[in-house]
């Protein structure tokens, strides 16, 4: 058996022993055993339940137990320190995140959403999301990844609940400020977490029932019928890696036929099948992807117009300028202008 082949083999007996007895082994142990580039494996903590993951998959969440699809992570930190980094995201779970401490900057689908301490940001399923690494800050917040399936599987209005949020136009809101009730019953939920006491689980679904009741009768909104859509979601899984390119390089050129070739498709296909899955051509998601950015950096007075336009990939400082006018309105000179009074 080669090296590898056997890392793999201990690490799923491994895991097989954690899942058998529901032991409390933190992660490092498992990780002292190394592990190859692409395999996921499971791990149980005293702290939360996660995954040690080298390579992210189309849409998908690993959850240590298929049957306890509920994911509580305390104590996270959004490290913002460069605006040319995002980490981003793109599943069917909902994810929830509390805010308990400074703050940060993220795009929720066409969204940007400043947040601070007391707030929650919520993404729908297959709702793109990105945290922007920009500036000093650092937002730290409690992370929840709930598959409504499983939340759900038992009550009446489950399967109803499942189809509304995954294939119609209704979905939760984005950002939520000045409530007391779901903060609350987030903290509870971390500490149910974090001390696993006896029936913890059970103490845990109890409140994120009672969450979901609270967001679905004053948190709902009407969103655009996009990604959610069956067929779109396989367009998506085809165009995944174009979209990809742009939100990790959208500061260099790039062309539909490089995306296309990274989609391994036609240029016409391409082209045909990327405006289904979100609604704009390749070089429109770009063009709107550059401005969210550059409208972020620019609330800030420490860059020059031209050298965020340049940032940002606009070759040209005028063509930056006139598309920014487009999309929000006014010129980047007088949104920093405004801003700079509001302060």
């Amino acid at each position: 058996m080669c090296i590898d082949g056997l890392k793999i083999f201990l690490l799923f007996c491994t895991w097989l022993i954690l899942f058998e007895t529901g032991g409390d082994t933190v992660a490092s142990d498992i990780k002292k055993l190394g592990m190859p580039d692409g395999i996921c494996m499971p791990i149980v903590s005293s702290g939360q339940t996660g995954i040690v993951q080298q390579r992210e998959t189309f849409g998908a969440i690993h959850f240590a137990d298929p049957n306890f699809r509920l994911i509580i992570k305390p104590d996270c930190v959004s490290n913002i320190d460069d605006p040319r980094r995002t980490s981003k995201a793109f599943h069917k779970e909902i994810e929830i995140k509390y805010f308990y401490e400074g703050n940060a900057t993220l795009l929720v689908g066409e969204q940007t959403v400043q947040a601070k301490a007391g707030d929650l940001v919520i993404m729908n399923p297959y709702e793109i999301h990105s945290t922007i690494k920009f500036g000093e800050n650092k937002g730290k917040y409690h992370l929840l990844m709930i598959d409504t399936d499983f939340l759900f599987e038992r009550e009446a209005e489950g399967p109803v609940l499942g189809r509304r949020l995954m294939w119609s136009e209704t979905g939760f809101q984005t950002h939520i400020r000045d409530n007391t009730e779901i903060p609350a019953l987030i903290l509870r939920a971390v500490k149910e977490q974090k001390d696993q006491a006896p029936y913890y689980r059970l103490a845990l679904k109890g409140l994120m029932l009672e969450l979901f009741s609270l967001l679905l009768r004053d948190y709902t909104k009407k969103i655009e019928a996009g990604v959610a859509a069956d067929e779109n979601i396989r367009y998506f899984e085809t165009v995944e890696p174009a979209i990809q390119r742009i939100r990790d390089r959208y500061f260099e050129k790039i062309t539909a036929e490089d995306l296309s070739s990274l989609c391994s498709v036609s240029k016409c296909h391409f082209c045909r099948i990327f405006k289904k899955a979100t609604g704009k051509t390749a070089m429109q998601y770009l063009t709107d992807y550059r401005l969210q950015i550059a409208d972020i950096i620019l609330s800030g007075p420490s860059r020059s117009i031209s050298q965020i336009a340049e940032m940002c990939g606009f070759e040209d400082e005028g063509y930056f300028c006139r598309c920014y006018k487009r999309k929000f309105g006014i010129s980047p000179g007088q949104m920093r202008s405004e801003r700079m009074k509001q302060k």
